[in-house]
């Protein structure tokens, strides 16, 4: 089964349904995650969904030498805390940039939006072959 991070508490009923489809670990902090953390999570998880406080910057994909995640998804709106260009470098998407079920991150803010079973299959695809 895929790791799933979430990157803050969120309501219980979207963690049970994401169980259902994933290892789910749910960060329990309202803070944004350190540096350190983030690193760590991209070494760590599959997939991760991430709230706007958390800066996966250029150089915290640098310090990744070698990540297990495939997508990094947004909670909430807005994408300006992903450095979309070094996810891609490192071969992870940013949400679903050319075949997301709602189209380009750019003009959606991300696949997060959907409900959790929406985004099931897509996270699961692009976890196993590595992005669209």
């Amino acid at each position: 089964m895929y790791k799933l991070l979430i990157t803050r508490p969120i309501p219980q009923k979207v963690i049970k349904r994401a169980q259902k489809f994933f290892d789910v670990h749910v960060r329990q902090s309202v803070i944004p995650s350190s540096k350190f953390e983030l690193i760590n999570a991209l070494q760590n998880y599959d997939a991760i969904i991430a709230a706007i406080g958390d800066k996966f910057s250029k150089e915290i994909f640098e310090s990744s030498k070698s990540p297990r995640t495939k997508i990094i998804s947004n909670f909430g709106v807005g994408y300006d805390h992903l450095d979309l260009n070094s996810a891609r470098q490192k071969l992870i998407n940013g949400g679903g940039l050319s075949q997301s079920p709602v189209g380009p991150i750019e003009k959606t803010g991300g696949i997060a939006t959907l409900p959790i079973d929406k985004k099931e299959n897509y996270i699961k695809r692009c976890v196993a072959v590595g992005g669209d």
